[in-house]
């Protein structure tokens, strides 16, 4: 991302700044503070308060599970975030929840493990929720 800081007067550019931002499966700061939708992933469990299959594809961006491949295993409890397994892809998927809000990954853990019906992965937050 580049950024170009305009002069105090409004002429041309003084200037010109370069960042790096995070990018994962082609979205750009998907941990930042805001709420994306990545595709290609589809997370689905069997039965209740059971853990979930985590599928992906890098040519198939739907919402069904279709020919994706399964990459993991997503735990079944809600909580912040202790241990990750990393899937062969580069997939980040939570395996324990132990922390708080300051310990550890410090990132929450969301799953409704209830729910038993195909689910896509939502990453991020609001900038105003958290520590």
């Amino acid at each position: 991302m580049t950024v170009i800081t305009p002069t105090a007067s409004g002429g041309d550019p003084t200037q010109t700044y370069t960042f790096s931002v995070p990018r994962w499966r082609g979205f750009d700061n998907p941990f930042g503070d805001i709420w994306t939708n990545l595709d290609g992933v589809v997370i689905h469990r069997t039965a209740a308060n059971e853990p979930s299959n985590v599928y992906t594809s890098t040519t198939e961006f739907t919402d069904e599970i279709g020919t994706k491949t399964v990459v993991g295993i997503e735990i079944a409890s809600d909580g912040y975030i202790t241990a990750y397994d990393l899937g062969e892809t580069g997939e980040i998927i939570p395996s324990k929840v132990e922390g708080s809000e300051s310990t550890y990954m410090c990132d929450y853990h969301y799953c409704n493990a209830s729910y038993t019906s195909p689910r896509t992965l939502l990453v991020g937050g609001h900038a105003d929720y958290g520590g």
